[in-house]
């Protein structure tokens, strides 16, 4: 997958400048071999593991320091809402379905899609300020619960005025 490559790339060029990063693969993607041989390419062995698709992802997400997330469509919209619910900060890549859920700088990151340079220096920024790290994670958890309590009010409101317009059709 091509976003998993740049996240990959971005580990390597990291590593290269001394950061003593790791990175955790979660999901059994179609071409999990490939992104394995890329990880060795890389030479990232160690600082790489593959732990397939766990039945709950919250306890690997909750013992992350950010979350990146390199899957696309649903898969990747329900992981950012995962991580954002456990006030982790989102590393998103522009264009995924996921970043429709973040706001750059406030709820998480945006990164570009092939530019594994920009998004090490992004990381060094946010790993260099753990202030900032808590509150990119705490300001995604209130827009989540935000967001959350707007579809609760929208569904009482709409079951209200049905509610009501049966009354009046009776």
């Amino acid at each position: 997958q091509r976003a998993t490559a740049a996240a990959l790339r971005t580990v390597a060029a990291l590593r290269a400048r001394g950061h003593p990063i790791q990175a955790l693969v979660i999901g059994n993607a179609h071409d999990a071999n490939e992104v394995r041989v890329h990880a060795t390419a890389l030479g990232l062995g160690d600082a790489v593991s593959f732990v397939g698709d766990p039945r709950d992802r919250a306890p690997l997400f909750a013992a992350a320091e950010f979350v990146w997330v390199a899957a696309d469509h649903d898969d990747g919209g329900s992981a950012a809402l995962d991580a954002m619910a456990l006030a982790r900060p989102v590393i998103v890549t522009r264009g995924a379905m996921a970043e429709r859920y973040v706001r750059h700088g406030e709820t998480g990151l945006i990164t570009e899609r092939d530019d594994a340079h920009a998004s090490a220096a992004l990381i060094v920024r946010l790993q260099s300020d753990t202030s900032q790290l808590l509150r990119i994670g705490e300001a995604a958890r209130e827009a989540l619960q935000a967001r959350d309590g707007l579809e609760s009010a929208a569904v009482a409101l709409l079951t209200a005025l049905k509610r009501d317009s049966a009354r009046a059709a009776a």
